[in-house]
């Protein structure tokens, strides 16, 4: 999956790579799981690698409806 992303504030749009990422249900949301994850700014990639990567975020949106929008 990839995303562009114009921040206020900012000269040139930021780019945001997920890959290898798993979508499991968890209560009334989602749990992903990010297997690897980019930023085109070092900064973020070298905060999201050590936060992100390989790490599990809670969604408040059912697995179907997020597989949907990815």
């Amino acid at each position: 999956m990839a995303i562009e992303v114009e921040l206020k504030g900012e000269d040139r749009p930021i780019s945001i790579k997920i890959k290898d990422y798993v979508i499991e249900p968890d209560g009334n949301g989602s749990l992903v799981t990010i297997g690897d994850i980019s930023f085109s700014r070092e900064w973020m990639d070298v905060l999201a690698k050590k936060f992100l990567a390989k790490g599990k975020l809670s969604l408040p949106l059912s697995p179907d409806l997020l597989e949907q929008i990815l």
